[in-house]
């Protein structure tokens, strides 16, 4: 824990992304260690794919696009909400494949998801 808060620290001090140093330190990140987990215990490929391209959608099976596409920008969103990331970085064939060509129009459905989350989590509780 120690260290993961030192890398941590470090990262964000220095602007850095989480992800390269998962990379460098590790050879894998946790997306490709995910796909080859969920390969190891038969998931089918739809999943397997939307695991190991969750950051990387471009890179996936087009045939997948649809699952590995929704997967991403599910992430992203909540990317955007702890603002780890901003608009711009945001894959644009996921962007257009969705239909969304400005960032007011993804805040409209990060909001509306948000609030249904919300109601949600209050009924259960």
């Amino acid at each position: 824990p120690e260290l993961l808060a030192k890398i941590t620290s470090f990262c964000t001090n220095r602007n850095i992304s989480k992800d390269f140093i998962e990379d460098l330190s590790a050879g894998l990140n946790h997306a490709e260690i995910g796909g080859l987990i969920a390969e190891k215990w038969n998931f089918p490929q739809g999943l397997v794919e939307s695991i190991k391209y969750h950051h990387e959608p471009s890179e996936c099976d087009p045939e997948h696009a649809d699952v590995v596409f929704t997967v991403y920008l599910a992430n992203a969103i909540c990317g955007l909400e702890r603002q780890e990331i901003v608009f711009e970085q945001l894959d644009q064939q996921v962007l257009e494949d969705f239909g969304i060509s400005t960032e007011q129009q993804l805040e409209v459905i990060k909001n509306k998801l948000s609030a249904a989350f919300e109601r949600e989590t209050a009924r259960i509780n």
